[in-house]
This record gives structure tokens, sequence and C-alpha cells, in this order.
């Protein structure tokens, strides 16, 4: 294997779906043994690295937690890492040690331009609401430009990418805040707020009891039927994102796939299990009977 990918393995193997610290550690003492910068761990245990200087400022971002694994992911010392025909399987190599290790090589071999401070930027509690970058953030964590490398759909066309910023009520909210000012706002305003500040192809948040989809065709606010008695309520974002990214695959409009990743959550909060394309079906086919 190449240094990424066995940087990357070595990233997956560590559990961090309870507690992010080792994984933290592993990160802090790479970024301190292989660059220069100024390597800093925060109170809620957050990783920044920051090196050049100027009035500008570009981030490379990720988080190390990841969802708890399933038990066959799961070894005494850590968790599995398999490669199979070139690709790296684990708990956590899309969601997304991957790309946290990408950022890792990248901000160690980048040159900032003269008047660009470069900052790398992994964050704990992405799955649980976005816990530590709301603490980056409320600490003065505001960078000009970022780049998140987990954010894009599918390519509709070439030399085209559909990007599609997906957040839950909470880090919607903050968001809007960020971009618009603080203010009391409704969730629709807050998604409203945001698309227009990052004009994406469509800006969605998710919530417990509505979603909200923005885009250049207006706004859409769908309602999510209640469940009193979830099975599991952990990664239930995670599974709204892969409704929708299969309805931007289906090519459905933005209300439609909206209904499409309430179900795929839907059914997994009520069932702790993934749903197969039948179970996804007739949860939209009773989907106005469950309110």
């Amino acid at each position: 294997m190449d240094e990424l990918t066995d940087l990357a393995a070595d990233l997956v193997s560590v559990p961090s779906h309870e507690d992010e610290a080792a994984a933290g550690d592993a990160i802090e003492s790479w970024l301190r043994k292989e660059t220069d910068a100024d390597v800093r761990r925060d109170d809620a245990g957050n990783v920044l690295a920051r090196k050049g200087t100027g009035e500008e400022s570009l981030a490379l971002v990720g988080h190390h937690d990841v969802v708890p694994p399933d038990e066959g992911q799961v070894r005494e010392d850590g968790y599995v890492v398999r490669t199979e025909d070139g690709r790296l399987y684990g708990r956590g190599a899309a969601d997304m040690k991957g790309a946290v290790a990408a950022a890792m090589c990248a901000f160690r071999d980048a040159d900032p331009a003269e008047g660009l401070e470069l900052v790398f930027a992994s964050f704990v509690g992405e799955e649980v609401g976005g816990t530590g970058a709301r603490h980056a953030i409320e600490a003065g964590f505001a960078p000009d430009y970022a780049v998140v490398g987990e954010g894009s759909t599918n390519y509709s066309g070439p030399d085209v990418t559909d990007v599609v910023v997906s957040s839950n009520r909470a880090e919607t909210g903050v968001l809007a805040d960020a971009y618009a000012g603080e203010a009391e706002r409704s969730f629709t305003e807050d998604a409203q707020a945001v698309f227009e500040a990052l004009s994406p192809t469509w800006f969605v948040g998710h919530g417990v009891e509505r979603s909200v989809v923005a885009s250049e065709e207006g706004t859409d606010s769908v309602a999510v039927p209640a469940v009193s008695d979830p099975e599991l309520t952990t990664s239930s974002g995670d599974h709204f994102n892969a409704g929708l990214g299969l309805a931007r695959i289906a090519g459905l409009p933005p209300a439609a796939a909206v209904v499409l990743g309430n179900a795929v959550a839907g059914y997994f909060v009520r069932t702790a299990d993934q749903p197969s394309l039948a179970d996804v079906r007739a949860f939209v086919d009773d989907y106005l009977e469950k309110f």
C-alpha cells in the first residue's frame, strides 16, 4: 500500500465510536512528526494545525469519530481493516477517516501562498450533532474558505458536479447564524439563509419533525412521521443522506428526494436495520398513514 492508504488504514483501525481520544492522539502525533505546523488539541478534543500567515485562511476539515461498528468490524485490538480490489474497508473508512488521512497529507505537502493561512481541522462529535465543530466555532474557528472531504453527490454530467449540502436541525441553525448573523429564525428560514450564502445545488436540513430543502426552485418543507419509541437514532442522519443520495441518482425533484431521505431514516430508527428497496418503497407508500 502507498503512504496515504497506510495512514488511512492506521486511522481506521483505531476505535472512535465511543471515545475519540486515541484517534485524536494518532492524528496529533502524526502532524507533530510530519510537519512544523502549530498543532493544538482544544478542550473538546478537536485536532487543529496551522501554517502560513495572512489575512485569508483555507481549512481542510474532517472528523475522526465514527458511528458504532457491527460485530464483524471489531477485533480485540481495534477495528477490522481489509483491502479488496484496491479499496480499503473498515468502520470509518469512508465516513471519514480516509478523507482525514488525505487532508493530513495535503496539509503536510502544501506550501501556502503568501497571505494565506492553511488550517487542518479534525473534529470530534460529528455523529452526535457536531459538538466538536460547534465548540470550535464558539471558540473563534472561522476560516474564510473550507474544503470538507464529505460533501458532494453524484455527477450530473461532464465537468459538472451537483453539490448537495445536508445538515441536521442544530447544524443548520449554527450555519445560518454563522452566515446570516444570529437571529430568531424558523427551520425553513435557516435553510434559506444557508442556501443563499453557499449557493449549492440544494441545501437540505433534516430534523425529527420535518426536513427542509432549498434550491433554485424554491423551498419545500416535508413533515417527518413521528416515532415514539425509536430502536436506534445514532446515524439516522447518515441514513437520511443515503436516501437523499439515492433520490439524486434517480433524478427525483427536491421535495420527493426529502421524502425518500425521511423514509430511509424512518425505517432505520424504527428497526435499527438498513432497509431494502422493497422496505423503502413500502414506507413511502404508507407515508401519509404514519401521521
